[in-house]
């Protein structure tokens, strides 16, 4: 399944927190964040996806891989909760018979390298179903743990 990017939109709500690095024995890092923000496709992805999507049944899940580099630089990350939820949606030829369906598959996270540090990278899957259906921005909410970056 090819890999769609997501850009961020506007500014990242954020909230920042120093901590004690331990919980118990386990290491969690010197800083408690939590941010949150809003993607969409990249232009082109998003054309490749509506052409992908646009000659299928209503009754057609398309389903897509789908990335975006979010929040602060860290030196490491030791604990990361995403959430991700459907944000801008369009059906521009709906009618009463139409089935339209969109759902966000589970997410996973990852570090990738960030000039002067890492930042978090959220991946996981949009589907959608229905036609002239468009599935395209996303709001997501993070919450982590470790140690920032200067």
């Amino acid at each position: 399944m090819p890999l769609y990017e997501m850009d961020q939109v506007g500014k990242e709500n954020q909230v920042f927190v120093s901590i004690n690095n331990k919980f118990g024995s386990k290491t969690i890092g010197n800083n408690f964040v939590t941010f949150s923000g809003c993607g969409k496709f990249k232009t082109q992805d998003k054309n490749r996806i509506t052409e992908k999507a646009h000659n299928y049944s209503d009754h057609h899940l398309t389903q897509f891989d789908v990335q975006i580099t979010v929040g602060p630089k860290w030196k490491g990350v030791s604990q990361c909760s995403p959430l991700i939820t459907p944000n801008q949606y369009v059906n521009n030829d709906a009618d009463e018979d139409d089935i339209q369906a969109w759902s966000v598959y589970p997410c996973t996270w990852e570090l990738v390298a960030s000039q002067g540090g890492q930042r978090i990278r959220l991946k996981f899957s949009m589907g959608q179903s229905g036609q002239s259906t468009l599935f395209f921005g996303i709001g997501y909410q993070v919450t982590a743990t470790g140690d920032l970056a200067s």
